[in-house]
């Protein structure tokens, strides 16, 4: 694995591989500032991308900074989204990101972070894992808000912040975890669903939505009983230890459920031809399994080819929806959605799926709600949350469609305009049930004659194969 020094002299690519763009391939222009998100609320240069890596190179030519340096380090390092909104503007592919999850992990494996955030970060990385225990505590939190900093101290105290600020609701999950859908008749394919922990817990609805929407396209979908959370945020906390657990958990669960034999109807199954995600985060974090030998030729193939659902489902003719509506849907994507390569499918999906999309102003601009940052910077997230909803306040749509889970949580809570995870609203689009949170708008959608069919078993094959 790759270090801080190795990104200043090597890249983001494997050891072994040709140079790269490093941190050293910064010239400073500030592009990367126009868009942080941090950098836009607070007009700190150690708050945007350009001070960070100055920041990062300090550390890594010094390993033996101490005191106040390492604290200024740590504190705007900690700060920081991660939401890749600097590497997609940078002209010289400075792997940002990259090196951010190196120094982190190097100041909380020196134990360079203030006094009783180290245990706040291991216990949440650990805690997030398993999200029906971390439900508990989440209830616990809720339950005695006003004692619950001075009778759990000051670090689970502002765990209780961050789960106020991210909106947890801690109950109610309709997903009922592991298990396989098949779909009726011929099945075009088969996958496996990680199913997250996040979303469990934020939005259990969306994952209901994708099996059902899979399902009921053609494609059995499977959610292994001894897999879970991809590790994505204990990685991004600098817990690397957790992380790699977690991994190693997940490569052994895959495993078993790859090799299973796939014949469990009478209708012979196809095999397991990909693996899903429900976000670009935990995606990228699939895709870096390392190749260790623990997983055989065809799973490593499968982690290296892991896709988050929403690209499968642009990837894959799903045919006509069955309802077409008249609302008006304000998008915004994934702060990880977009690239240089390949623009975000999800306003194409949508507009396919008969609604009318509306883009929202700053796109690139994270509401806050990222991975484990709501948790960790309450403050800040709330900040940022407050932009982007005076934003949305300004203009004329009925719904807002997000790609992340967390922007659910951290935009919702305004019964007047609903914030629901893109595949809520195709699923709806294509049979599935009225999106949570869109009851006053089930007559805005109207039952379309049945369209083509779906691929014949000849073709089903052909597809499965490719």
């Amino acid at each position: 694995m790759l270090g801080l020094r190795d990104r200043l002299m090597r890249g983001s690519g494997p050891v072994d591989a040709p140079a790269g763009p490093t941190l050293a391939n910064c010239t400073a222009c500030g592009l990367c500032n126009d868009v942080c998100p941090t950098y836009l609320e607070t007009a700190d240069e150690r708050e945007g991308p350009r001070g960070r890596i100055g920041l990062m190179q300090m550390l890594a030519a010094d390993g033996r900074r101490s005191g106040e340096g390492l604290e200024t380090i740590e504190r705007h390092l900690a700060t920081c989204i991660a939401c890749g909104a600097c590497e997609r503007a940078c002209p010289e592919d400075v792997p940002f990101e990259a090196a951010l999850h190196d120094a982190r992990a190097e100041l909380f494996a020196r134990g360079c972070l203030p006094a009783g955030r180290s245990k706040l970060y291991a216990f949440f990385a650990e805690r997030i894992a398993t999200p029906d225990k971390f439900g508990r505590i989440v209830r616990l939190l809720q339950a005695m808000p006003k004692v619950s900093r001075r009778m759990l101290g000051s670090s689970l105290g502002a765990l209780a912040d961050g789960i106020a600020s991210a909106g947890i609701a801690g109950g109610g999950a309709q997903f009922g975890g592991a298990g396989t859908a098949l779909t009726s008749g011929v099945a075009r394919g088969r996958v496996m669903l990680a199913g997250g922990c996040l979303e469990r817990m934020q939005r259990p609805a969306m994952i209901d939505a994708a099996i059902r929407l899979l399902a009921r396209r053609g494609f059995d979908v499977e959610v292994p009983a001894d897999a879970g959370c991809c590790g994505a945020i204990a990685s991004e906390l600098g817990v690397t230890r957790a992380a790699d657990d977690l991994e190693a958990r997940n490569v052994d669960g895959w495993q078993r459920a790859v090799s299973r034999t796939s014949d469990t109807t009478d209708m012979p199954r196809p095999a397991v031809s990909r693996i899903l995600t429900l976000s670009n985060k935990c995606r990228d974090q699939i895709r870096a399994t390392p190749e260790d030998g623990t997983a055989d030729t065809r799973l490593h193939h499968l982690l290296a080819e892991a896709t988050d659902v929403i690209d499968y489902l642009a990837a894959v003719d799903i045919g006509a929806p069955e309802r077409w509506s008249t609302l008006r849907v304000g998008y915004l994507g994934s702060c990880r959605s977009e690239t240089a390569e390949r623009g975000d499918p999800v306003p194409q999906l949508l507009r396919d799926a008969g609604y009318t999309v509306v883009h929202l102003g700053e796109p690139s601009v994270c509401c806050g709600g990222r991975g484990a940052f709501p948790f960790m910077q309450p403050e800040m997230a709330a900040s940022l949350r407050r932009r982007k909803l005076g934003q949305l306040a300004r203009t004329d749509i009925d719904v807002v469609a997000v790609r992340d889970v967390g922007c659910v949580t951290a935009l919702g809570g305004d019964p007047l305009l609903p914030v629901l995870h893109a595949i809520e609203l195709l699923d709806w689009a294509f049979g599935g049930p009225v999106p949570e949170g869109l009851s006053r708008y089930q007559n805005f959608a109207h039952d379309v004659p049945s369209a083509d069919p779906l691929p014949t078993e000849e073709q089903a094959a052909t597809v499965h194969k490719g």
